[in-house]
């Protein structure tokens, strides 16, 4: 469950449609200005808006519509200011991206989205519930020429406009994880015989049910013999399997260790029809049906 800085950087991408500046995980080196006006009597605001954009392009916001982490200033200077969000839990699709909206606001105005950020796709199930600490680098001066301004940078590590504890986690995290490590540990120490059958018995099974006969004959011995870790005699529920034969007529062929010849005559012919055998020992099991 990655738990991340991401940065608002200065390049941008497109993603699932949209081209805005790139949410992420290292900052960058140019620094961007985005701005509005206002008066020099006039509390300045910055926020954000947070929506996940699907791979078609439409989007979901999280935020409910007002810019959340807000923060503001009412005379001149400028630095980094930062405010927090309690991000939600949000299910999230492998080819989701998340988009950051950035809002300013001046005295009782309207709100002016002056930036947008996204992700990469992100490849997560889930947008985790976390406090998100949100950074930004405003500034209100005059200008000569426009008057007074509010203004946002982002891009450097200088104007380090940021969101601390994005947190996320990926598709495939946790059980699966567990799961990959027990069988990693098992094959280590050596799988015990009755596992190894039943692995056996289930590829089997799967097999059976779309392959003819000597395919079938083939992918048990071969995921018998992998599964077994080339043992001498493969151990199936105690029972000792010691020749796999492929009967055509009255040839006999030997799958399991690539020989041609006469089976013994404890295997039954009939009338020169194509017959599948496992022998164990003195015994002979037809596998395939009269």
């Amino acid at each position: 469950m990655p738990s991340e800085t991401r940065y608002m950087r200065s390049d941008r991408h497109t993603v699932n449609g949209l081209t805005g500046y790139k949410l992420g995980t290292e900052q960058s080196a140019t620094v961007v200005g985005v701005f509005i006006a206002t008066t020099a009597t006039a509390t300045c605001y910055a926020g954000i808006r947070v929506f996940v954009r699907h791979a078609d392009g439409s989007e979901i916001e999280i935020t409910e519509g007002t810019p959340v982490a807000q923060v503001s200033r009412s005379s001149s200077g400028g630095g980094l200011q930062s405010n927090t969000w309690s991000c939600p839990e949000v299910s999230l699709a492998e080819s989701d991206a998340i988009v950051v909206r950035v809002y300013l606001k001046s005295g009782t105005g309207a709100w002016y989205e002056r930036a947008v950020f996204i992700t990469e796709q992100l490849n997560a199930s889930k947008l985790n519930a976390a406090t998100w600490t949100v950074y930004y680098y405003v500034s209100k001066y005059q200008d000569p020429e426009l008057g007074w301004v509010w203004e946002f940078d982002f891009g450097t590590s200088t104007y380090n406009s940021r969101i601390e504890n994005f947190t996320w986690t990926p598709i495939g995290g946790g059980g699966q994880t567990y799961e990959i490590y027990v069988d990693a540990l098992c094959q280590s120490i050596g799988t015990p015989a009755y596992e190894t059958t039943y692995n056996v018995s289930k590829d089997a099974n799967i097999s059976i049910q779309s392959l003819k006969a000597l395919e079938t004959a083939f992918h048990i011995f071969e995921d018998a013999t992998a599964q077994a870790h080339a043992l001498a005699e493969l151990s199936v529920a105690e029972i000792k399997v010691t020749k796999l034969f492929l009967v055509i007529g009255s040839l006999g062929i030997d799958l399991s260790a690539g020989r041609i010849g006469v089976v013994l005559d404890q295997i039954m012919f009939y009338g020169g029809k194509t017959r599948l055998f496992l022998v164990i020992g003195d015994l002979a099991i037809q596998l395939t049906s009269n």
